[in-house]
C-alpha cells in the first residue's frame, strides 16, 4: 500500500490524492512525520523535505509531478495520459504551465492573506491581482478542454488545476477582489468538479482553506 504524506491545505496534494482516487490505488494518508514538513523528522525521512510524497515499497519520492506521472507508469488503467507523443507531450506542458506559471501567483497571496487580507496596500493587491490575470490569460490560450484536457476524461494535466483555481478565488476573496474567470476556464471547472472524485477533492480542499483565512 501506497504511504502518502500529505496536508489538507496544499492544492499539490489534492492532485495526487485525486490520481490515486480516479485510479483506485490503495494507499494510507497522513502527516508528514513530525506533523509538518517542515518538522526535523520529515526532513530526514523524506529530502528534500516537501509535500506531497509517497512511499511505495523501498520507493521514496517527492514532487507532485513526479508522483503522479509514477503512478500512471505503475498503475496504467484507467489511463490518464495520451498515447500520442505529441498530444502526451502537450499534456505535460500544459502540467507544467500550472506548476510554474499559475500556481505560483497563488502562493503568492497566503502572506498577503496573513498581512493584513483585505486591508493591504492597493499596490500590493493590484500587483498580485496583474500576475494572476496574465497566467489566466494564457491558460486560457493555450487550453482547449473537450470537456477536460484529457477529452472524454480527465488526465494528469487536469489534476492541478481545479483546486489551485477555486484556492485563487478564496485566497484573493480575502484580499477583498473577486475573480471572474472567462467561460472556457469556468466551463472547463464545471466538468472538472461534476467528476465525483475531483468535486469531492476540491471541495475539501477549500474547506481547509476557508480554515486557514479564518485565522487572519
Amino acid at each position: 500500500m501506497i504511504k502518502f504524506y500529505a496536508l489538507a491545505l496544499s492544492g499539490y496534494c489534492t492532485k495526487v490524492r485525486i490520481v490515486l482516487r480516479i485510479k483506485e490505488i490503495a494507499f494510507d494518508e497522513s502527516l508528514p512525520l513530525g506533523g509538518h514538513y517542515s518538522s526535523e523528522e520529515h526532513q530526514k525521512h523524506m529530502p528534500p523535505g516537501s509535500i506531497p510524497a509517497i512511499e511505495d515499497g523501498n520507493l521514496k519520492l517527492f514532487d507532485s509531478e513526479a508522483i503522479v506521472e509514477y503512478l500512471e507508469d505503475r498503475w496504467p488503467n484507467p489511463p490518464m495520459r495520451a498515447v500520442d507523443p505529441g498530444v502526451r507531450a502537450r499534456q505535460r506542458a500544459i502540467a507544467q504551465f500550472h506548476n510554474t506559471r499559475v500556481e505560483p501567483t497563488i502562493r503568492a497571496l497566503f502572506p498577503l492573506v496573513k498581512a493584513g487580507g483585505s486591508n493591504i496596500d492597493e499596490t500590493v493587491r493590484g500587483s498580485a491581482r496583474q500576475g494572476f490575470d496574465i497566467a489566466m490569460e494564457k491558460l486560457d490560450s493555450i487550453a482547449d478542454p473537450t470537456p477536460f484536457i484529457g477529452g472524454d476524461t480527465p488526465c494528469l494535466a487536469d489534476c492541478g488545476y481545479p483546486a489551485t483555481l477555486r484556492m485563487g478565488q478564496d485566497l484573493f476573496a480575502a484580499l477583498g477582489v473577486e475573480i471572474v474567470f472567462s467561460d472556457k476556464i469556468t466551463n472547463w471547472l464545471a466538468a472538472l468538479e461534476a467528476h465525483p472524485v475531483i468535486g469531492d477533492e476540491v471541495a475539501k480542499n477549500r474547506i481547509a482553506i476557508a480554515e486557514w483565512v479564518k485565522q487572519f
